[in-house]
């Protein structure tokens, strides 16, 4: 059961500002890391389709080839032939298994879904610093960013926790963590100081 605006009380006006300015930086950390997982499995896509390719014509150059109807005709079994002949196997084993690790990791389809996600995450924080701008900010503008934001977070793909980890390394991070102290003390003279460490 959620909380009433009369559970909550009178809106503080310092602290709203402060949780706004939170679910800005939280946006556009979430948006980054969707658009780095995206290029992720864009890269894992194209280099997997690469391989799948050049095992393809090889496949084909190999089976196609003189010494192929040579073998096929009489050549002597276990011979040089024979040998390309298991290459050309070899890498049609390799189209098999690409295609199906194509298929299972679906990298393509992943690497959009990232990338809407990551453009929906922008979009939110686009609006939240339309409401930044305002004098005030009343209960209603925190109850409408609030399901905007909780519908971006439900409707978008996991990203790998190395990708996180990296955009918590930077400021994203170390100013995430001062607004949430501030959002807690609420500091009236809070200023954001990148050099600064909690």
């Amino acid at each position: 059961m959620g909380l009433s605006d009369k559970d909550i009380g009178e809106l503080d006006p310092q602290k709203a500002k402060f949780l706004l300015e939170l679910w800005i930086v939280r946006a556009h950390r979430a948006a980054n890391a969707h658009f780095w997982q995206a290029s992720d499995h864009k890269y894992k896509a194209m280099v997997l389709t690469l391989i799948n390719v050049v095992a393809a014509i090889l496949v084909l150059y190999f089976s196609n080839s003189s010494w192929i109807e040579a073998f096929i005709n009489g050549a002597e079994e276990g011979g040089a032939n024979s040998k390309y002949s298991i290459v050309a196997g070899v890498f049609a084993l390799v189209v098999v298994i690409t295609t199906i690790f194509q298929y299972m990791k679906r990298w393509d389809e992943r690497s959009d879904n990232h990338k809407l996600a990551g453009s929906e995450f922008s979009n939110f924080q686009r609006k939240a610093e339309r409401y930044a701008l305002a004098k005030e900010v009343n209960m209603q503008m925190i109850h409408n960013l609030n399901r905007d934001y909780n519908n971006v977070m439900k409707n978008s793909p996991l990203v790998h926790k190395d990708i996180w980890k990296k955009t918590a390394a930077n400021e994203h991070g170390d100013r995430i963590k001062h607004l949430e102290r501030c959002l807690r003390n609420a500091d009236p003279d809070y200023t954001y100081d990148p050099n600064k460490k909690d």
